[in-house]
């Protein structure tokens, strides 16, 4: 049993901790050494998975939709490749990476304004629609994105890993099996990791347990060989 004094000290302890933790937001993913030229991106981890430094020529903070369209067509009229980048995260590989001599970084502005287009599911526009439901990105620089809340729910996730052997027969079948399902191919390794996810009451028990892949342990022996063939 614990002392009265020794409850006293850890209580004081864990105060001490709760007033002085403070979370802060990632750095800024977009630096540049001489005004808005010789810039370096990164993502909200503040690294690529390849520990390589991503240069672009150029970043642009247009704070209007005006300006968004007039920079746009003015890379694409140069046929410099660009990407769009945001404060808190936007992508972990390096898609977000340009061509280092020539390429631009477009900054998503914060300023107050919006252009409504509607998305709807076997309407007018279905194939933006199944775009969208890919990638946000695949639609090009968006400004505004409003979502619609649905009622609170869970999800039940379970990773499946398997060879590759059978890939191309399972995508369009597994994505229709599972509403959230996932796929991710490792070609190096012939292996695919099948995320079986689905919504479920929220009211449903689970063990709060988030075991991907990515996140798991690996031996540093494993990663040296990986890393030391190339194999990302």
């Amino acid at each position: 049993m614990l002392s009265r004094s020794s409850v006293l000290i850890l209580k004081w302890v864990f105060l001490m901790i709760i007033i002085f933790t403070k979370g802060n937001p990632p750095e800024e993913p977009i630096k540049c050494w001489n005004n808005l030229t010789n810039c370096t991106v990164t993502n909200s981890y503040g690294t690529f998975p390849d520990r390589s430094t991503c240069h672009a020529a150029e970043a642009a903070y247009p704070s209007s939709e005006e300006e968004i369209i007039s920079i746009v067509a003015d890379a694409t009229r140069a046929k410099r490749k660009m990407r769009v980048a945001t404060r808190y995260s936007h992508s972990i590989p390096k898609l977000v990476c340009p061509d280092g001599d020539d390429g631009l970084i477009i900054r998503s502005p914060e300023d107050g304004y919006a252009k409504v287009r509607t998305l709807q599911e076997n309407g007018k526009c279905d194939g933006e629609m199944k775009a969208a439901k890919v990638s946000l990105g695949v639609l090009g620089v968006i400004s505004q994105v409003t979502l619609k809340l649905q009622p609170m729910f869970k999800r039940t996730v379970t990773f499946v890993t398997k060879d590759d052997t059978n890939l191309s027969d399972q995508v369009a079948t597994f994505g229709r099996q599972h509403e959230f399902a996932d796929i991710t191919w490792y070609p190096s390794q012939k292996r695919v990791v099948y995320r079986i996810d689905d919504r479920v009451s929220s009211n449903v028990s689970g063990n709060g347990v988030w075991d991907h892949p990515g996140f798991r342990a690996v031996p540093s022996l494993a990663l040296f060989i990986l890393r030391s063939t190339g194999s990302h």
